[in-house]
């Protein structure tokens, strides 16, 4: 589905009791079953949820360790991705999952 076609379910609710009473070109009236407001209201949301990657179930934090004496912070890294991919504990994309431990 393209954004272009995501409408809001206010403005489906809106165009059904504009129909409601009105007549086409050709003289038929449009008929609104009585629950179609009820049922367009439970229709799923078209937004997508945002997972961030902190509540991800790919992400966790590397260990620091220590190189040369020198201590290195651990990162934030996408197991996804491979390879420990860096990323930002507030980034987000298309293939995360809710972690399911909390």
């Amino acid at each position: 589905m393209k954004m272009d076609d995501v409408i809001s379910r206010q403005k489906a609710i809106d165009t059904l009791a504009d129909m409601q009473c009105k007549s086409d070109e050709d003289g038929y009236v449009w008929i609104i079953r009585s629950d179609a407001w009820a049922r367009i209201d439970a229709l799923p949301s078209a937004q997508p949820e945002i997972i961030r990657c902190k509540d991800c179930e790919h992400f966790h934090y590397d260990m620091p360790y220590v190189i040369h004496g020198i201590p290195i912070l651990g990162h934030e890294v996408c197991d996804f991705w491979g390879d420990g991919c860096k990323t930002n504990e507030n980034g987000f994309c298309s293939y995360a999952e809710r972690r399911t431990d909390g």
